[in-house]
């Protein structure tokens, strides 16, 4: 059915954004030395910071979101560009709207890539199949 397509797709969509956010910040400071001593605390605070990243992601595209898998169903797209290329703009869009500070271009791409690999997820989850299933009759 329709909604739970959608539904999965979503969520899948917000995690892979929350984890690639989470493995940018990992790889920009990869190179110091404390990164090397693995523990139960640092891995616990990735978990954290994801489990938020994931929650954050989930309440901030919910809107642009719904507006491109209303319109993706509503006119049977199943281009997957047509899924990541409005999700990279929110991932660009987030980087100036949400605290007003000037991201280096690392942290843009983080977000623009976090954004396309969601598209891309929502795409292979749900967008292949828009349009297709029924939805339920009121």
């Amino acid at each position: 059915m329709a909604p739970e397509r959608i539904l999965k797709g979503y969520l899948c969509a917000c995690l892979v954004a929350a984890a690639t956010v989470v493995l940018g910040v990992v790889i920009q400071f990869f190179d110091l030395p404390e990164i090397i001593d693995i523990s139960i605390n640092y891995i616990a605070a990735h978990l954290v910071a994801y489990l938020l990243l994931f929650l954050i992601t989930l309440i901030v595209a919910v809107l642009p979101a719904s507006l491109v898998i209303i319109a993706g169903e509503v006119f049977s797209i199943r281009n997957v560009w047509y899924y990541m290329a409005p999700a990279a703009a929110v991932g660009f869009w987030v980087t100036w709207v949400i605290d007003g500070v000037q991201y280096s271009a690392f942290d843009t791409g983080v977000f623009v890539a976090a954004g396309a690999l969601a598209g891309l997820m929502y795409w292979y989850v749900a967008g292949r199949d828009a349009a297709r299933g029924s939805w339920p009759r009121f």
